[in-house]
């Protein structure tokens, strides 16, 4: 899908039609967006216990989504009579998120309950822009940049005979991640202009939770997760060019 809206919009920019010298889309700009994101969660986990069946790996994909909203602010430049490149900045809430329920046998052959999930909150980027005016009031635009977002990874279980150690495990990072994306602007007057937006962000792993027990003194035992986040956020944008 990425290297498909790269290819298109190239084309556009590079079959584009040489217009007057304009300056609509040159100078500051700030505005508001919303839109909501869609991703993958593939976590990893290992369920380790020193008899058979032993290590127990296994691969999920938790399925993250929700939406996302924020501010947006830079500066672009106008290059040529058609070309730009900017700089802009962004800060944003989200609630996207994905979680798991696996139920299995425990401790006393009973049926437990382990639950894992993963949650994006706040979230700052900067990310460069190269763009062309297709036609009369009309941007195109790819950009790259950086992102660190607030994640939070959370994992219990009810399994209080075989993990009585640490039943739970919680955490709170900061992300980075690596930004690529295409978009669109259009203006609606002299200063207000409408867009698109459709961004791929590639984050850091997220923290490693783990869960522990001895049961009857004799066994050490663990559960451990570990997720790698990437998303796909599709957003509209409405601002102000000075």
């Amino acid at each position: 899908m990425k290297k498909i809206a790269l290819a298109l919009l190239t084309s556009a920019l590079v079959s584009a039609p040489a217009i007057a010298a304009s300056k609509e889309f040159h100078g500051f700009h700030v505005g508001v967006n919303g839109g909501y994101g869609i991703g993958s969660g593939k976590t990893d986990q290992n369920f380790f216990i020193p008899i058979a069946p032993g290590n127990q790996f296994n691969s999920v994909d938790l399925g993250l989504k929700g939406f996302r909203g924020g501010l947006q602010f830079g500066y672009d430049f106008m290059l040529t009579n058609a070309f730009l490149i900017g700089l802009e900045a962004s800060g944003d809430f989200s609630n996207l998120q994905g979680s798991q329920t696996r139920q299995r046998a425990g401790g006393g052959n009973l049926l437990v309950t382990d639950e894992y999930s993963l949650k994006r909150s706040d979230s700052f980027g900067i990310a460069a822009r190269i763009g062309g005016i297709i036609h009369n009031h009309f941007l195109a635009y790819v950009k790259v940049g950086v992102e660190t977002a607030k994640w939070t990874v959370d994992l219990k279980t009810n399994d209080r005979i075989n993990f009585d150690i640490k039943a739970s495990d919680s955490k709170k990072k900061r992300l980075t991640g690596f930004v690529t994306g295409v978009g669109f602007e259009t203006k609606l007057d002299k200063h207000w202009y409408l867009g698109g937006e459709w961004t791929y962000t590639m984050y850091k792993d997220a923290p490693q939770l783990s869960l522990a027990g001895n049961p009857g003194g004799v066994l050490n035992i663990s559960q451990t997760y570990k997720t790698k986040p990437r998303v796909s956020d599709f957003r509209l944008r409405i601002g102000y060019r000075f």
